[in-house]
């Protein structure tokens, strides 16, 4: 998508939540939602001010609404971290995607594939803050779920990327003297 699209979008949900919040109210789920869009199309444009400003507010809405441990709950949270993971502010990051991790879990189960993705996107936040015991225990955790859990072989492009991390992270710690 270009960036006129992107400020189109933006344009878009902006208006969706004008609307949803004029008829349902400003704490409808339904504005949580196009709240959630607000912020991924702010993103994209690295407006990221904005997006966690709208994602936050989302959050709030869906935690009340929906309670902790719901789905939508945890995507909200884990937009929030990606965005935190991008403007560098890591120990936000990690905050949010272990609490991602606590909800992924309850609600789907320790060995679903999104566990296993959130495990990684952990990883990559312990590897930027040269926390590699904490990045390599991530790693292992999705390679249980992806290996043992899913059978997906050595071949497929989840486990290429999984393995190639792990392995750059072991490097790292034997060159470290970990």
């Amino acid at each position: 998508m270009t960036n006129g699209k992107y400020h189109d979008a933006l344009a878009s949900f902006k208006s969706a939540v004008r609307i949803r919040r004029s008829i349902l109210g400003n704490h409808h789920v339904s504005v949580a939602r196009a709240l959630d869009g607000v912020g991924l199309a702010a993103a994209k444009l690295h407006e990221t001010d904005w997006a966690i400003l709208a994602l936050h507010e989302s959050l709030v809405i869906r935690h009340a609404s929906l309670g902790p441990w719901n789905v939508d709950v945890a995507e909200t949270l884990n937009n929030i971290a990606g965005i935190h993971a991008q403007r560098g502010e890591l120990i936000m990051a990690e905050r949010a995607y272990v609490e991602v991790l606590s909800v992924r879990k309850a609600v789907f189960g320790a060995v679903h594939p999104s566990v296993g993705v959130t495990y990684c996107a952990l990883a990559g936040v312990f590897m930027r803050l040269t926390k590699l015991d904490d990045a390599l225990c991530c790693y292992h955790d999705a390679l249980r779920i992806y290996r043992y859990e899913l059978k997906l072989s050595d071949r497929h492009p989840t486990m290429v990327k999984l393995l190639r991390d792990m392995t750059r992270t072991e490097r790292i710690m034997v060159s470290m003297g970990c």
